[in-house]
């Protein structure tokens, strides 16, 4: 494996959420082998399960110049065994990332969910936002990490009758191995869990997600 200049390293780190520093824009292609998607009614004691979804997603960042805002786009999709609907959101944010490789990221999320998370359309879909915050750094010349905690809204801006996602902790976690400044490999773990009481509603989601994928730097 080629050896990675020190100078590097720190640009690497920020990698972890961002392209490294003398790029303009990077793309994660990942698969997402084990998830769980579970809906808990607990006004009227029906709870769903999505049957061993898995799925797949992409994700794109964009850095333009040198500054410290940056772009990024996501869009991702679970579906199980049984034909119990799909779950996909699509996001698109804006962020800024600080000397020490701290950053936060606000995000519009768009979700289409079927009958795994409680839905009853096979098409019902909200439009909602987040707030993110995390940091990102190089544990060794060969492992860069990030953690991020943040709150999400699913359905802030425009709710569906038939899917009512609510609000709640959104984390991830994220372990890479550069393999050049070019290529890294990474595995990612995202876990949501929003809530919605209103109108006399006690709804319960759990939303979680193993991505196993790979960063190209352009």
């Amino acid at each position: 494996m080629p050896t990675l200049c020190p100078r590097l390293l720190p640009s690497l780190a920020l990698a972890v959420t961002l392209p490294a520093h003398a790029l303009d824009w990077s793309v994660d292609l990942f698969a997402t082998p084990v998830a769980e998607v579970k809906a808990d009614n607990r006004a009227t004691g029906v709870e769903s399960e999505s049957d061993d979804p898995d799925g797949f997603g992409a994700r794109v960042v964009l850095w333009p110049g040198r500054g410290p805002l940056f772009y990024a786009a996501e869009w991702s999709r679970l579906k199980g065994d049984r034909n119990d609907g799909n779950l996909e959101q699509a996001r698109l944010g804006i962020g800024v990332v600080n000397a020490t490789a701290f950053y936060t990221r606000f995000e519009l999320i768009h979700t289409e969910a079927g009958a795994s998370l409680g839905s009853s359309s096979s098409d019902a879909s909200t439009l909602g936002a987040g707030l993110h915050a995390g940091l990102a750094g190089a544990l060794s010349d060969w492992l860069l990490a990030s953690a991020e905690v943040g709150y999400v809204d699913l359905d802030l801006i425009d709710d569906d009758d038939a899917l009512h996602p609510g609000q709640g902790l959104q984390a991830t976690v994220r372990g890479e191995v550069p393999l050049s400044t070019a290529v890294q490999l990474f595995s990612e773990l995202r876990y949501q869990q929003p809530r919605d009481d209103e109108d006399g509603r006690n709804l319960r989601y759990e939303i979680g997600e193993w991505r196993l994928g790979v960063r190209l730097n352009f």
